[in-house]
């Protein structure tokens, strides 16, 4: 009887295992991820995600997707009389779409955890005046965890920001005039009075509440209070989890700490031109200087990481590998060289998200490897997109010939329907699916996960199950059983 079994024992809690996932290098030399230490798993699945209905959408495809609804209660309340949730947790149709993945040999899946709203109480923040996690969200969620486990799937958890739970949720907006949004999510540093410091799993058996900040500049560069805040949020999360699943979450592939982290050059502190910042490394960076504003960015994004993953570790009773998502520069018309010794000044209309670059993460002590996601996406005219030319933009080359390389996962890759209008068909984007996963091998990814498995809430894209099923299909390890080849 093994000790976690044991200990799912006496909690009187069904556990979810499944062999667990450490890092190795792989016969070629490339870090991989490995099930019970043995290479050879390149681990491909799909993103599971429910959304909620949004306003003016059509009953069978809403027009926007406002939240992720995947793990929701079945009544939202919040400031409204209680109403029925459409797309809430469905444990036998989670269940149900678990087998169809397992049956076509896909054996992981990434899902996201929703903070909640101002006039909602769905998301893993409850009520506003609560001062601890949603019970009912994180028995949800636990429950999809088991069920993947029953089918022999990994569950990837995303969580983003930080959850409504306080009557102290406007005590940092004194930290939005010095770190805009999204910035004071990963900079700021007066939105707790407490400071920064790593969280002990003695500190989560009281009670936790949490503050509700917009994921701003506060975010990457935070502040060492505000930062405070993500340890005890992400640590709290792992706790309820891995208590919720008898204390073993084998099951988790990994821990993502951020969708895809960016930060803003055209919110605060990017926008002043001069003055001081101290963020949550507790260094000062000159805002007149561009190399220090750079620094600011690269410095910050690093810390962040590094700290909140360690947080989650400790929060951790066994073993939990940890990461951030990102998205390439290309995705966002820019290119690393033109961000290591300064910080452009950006205005609306232009998108001035900054994402995080996988030379960061390699930086960061505590993470374990790199979330990076593609998409093939409209280029200038005369120009044609390539996976080398994305990959570039954000400093591929530092991945290459680094003893200390982390493995590299794709854990979104997807096919665009409409605006922008890429693929007129599911045959075609299959087919670019498919070419995308065997180019991508080449360059160090060791891992797949399709935007989605059956999201009709976002017709923009193309999923798994449109139309007959050709991408799920063409991407199914039952059928093409090496990712790296195309038949």
């Amino acid at each position: 009887m093994t000790q976690r079994f044991l200990l799912a024992v006496l909690l009187g809690v069904a556990s979810a295992q499944l062999p667990p996932v450490s890092v190795v290098r792989g016969a070629d030399g490339v870090p991989a991820l490995a099930r019970s230490g043995k290479v050879g798993w390149l681990p491909r699945g799909l993103n599971f995600v429910r959304l909620n209905q949004s306003i003016g959408g059509a009953p069978g495809c809403p027009a926007e997707a406002a939240y992720h609804s995947t793990f929701s209660p079945g009544t939202l309340g919040g400031n409204r009389t209680r109403t029925p949730i459409a797309n809430g947790w469905n444990a036998s149709a989670a269940d149900a779409a678990l087998a169809a993945m397992h049956a076509a040999g896909y054996d992981i899946a990434r899902v996201f955890v929703d903070t909640g709203g101002w006039f909602r109480d769905d998301g893993i923040g409850g009520e506003k005046t609560a001062r601890t996690l949603s019970d009912a969200y994180m028995s949800n969620l636990a429950a999809f965890v088991k069920l993947a486990a029953k089918h022999s799937v990994y569950v990837v958890p995303t969580v983003s920001g930080l959850p409504i739970g306080s009557e102290n949720g406007f005590s940092c907006n004194a930290s939005q005039q010095q770190f805009g949004y999204p910035n004071n999510l990963y900079l700021a540093a007066d939105c707790v009075r407490a400071r920064g410091r790593c969280v002990t799993r003695s500190l989560l058996t009281s009670a936790v509440s949490f503050f509700y900040i917009l994921p701003t500049n506060s975010l990457l560069l935070v502040s060492p209070s505000l930062l405070y805040l993500l340890f005890r949020y992400v640590a709290a999360v792992i706790a309820s989890l891995e208590r919720k699943l008898g204390g073993d979450l084998s099951a988790i592939a990994f821990l993502s700490i951020e969708n895809e982290a960016a930060v803003s050059s055209g919110q605060p502190p990017f926008t002043l031109q001069s003055g001081a910042v101290t963020a949550a490394n507790g260094k000062s960076y000159d805002m007149g200087v561009d190399a220090q504003r750079a620094a600011l960015a690269s410095e910050g994004g690093t810390f962040w990481a590094s700290s909140v993953c360690a947080a989650a570790k400790e929060a951790a009773a066994g073993e939990l590998l940890c990461t951030s998502g990102m998205f390439s520069m290309q995705a966002v018309q820019k290119d690393y060289k033109n961000y290591t010794k300064a910080m452009p000044h950006c205005k609306a209309p232009m998108d001035c998200r900054v994402p995080i670059i996988p030379e960061q993460l390699q930086k960061a002590t505590s993470v374990d490897l790199v979330d990076f996601h593609v998409y093939q996406v409209p280029v200038p005219t005369g120009q044609t997109w390539s996976l080398q030319a994305d990959l570039a933009s954000s400093n591929w080359a530092s991945l290459a010939g680094n003893d200390n390389s982390l493995p590299v996962i794709q854990g979104e890759f997807g096919a665009w329907k409409a605006n922008p209008d890429l693929f007129a068909s599911a045959e075609l984007a299959a087919k670019a699916m498919v070419a995308q996963q065997v180019a991508s091998c080449k360059s160090r990814f060791r891992g797949f996960m399709l935007w989605t498995w059956d999201t009709w809430e976002q017709p923009r894209l193309w999923n798994a199950q449109s139309d007959k099923g050709q991408i799920g299909a063409a991407l199914s390890p039952k059928r093409r059983p090496d990712a790296c080849e195309s038949k």
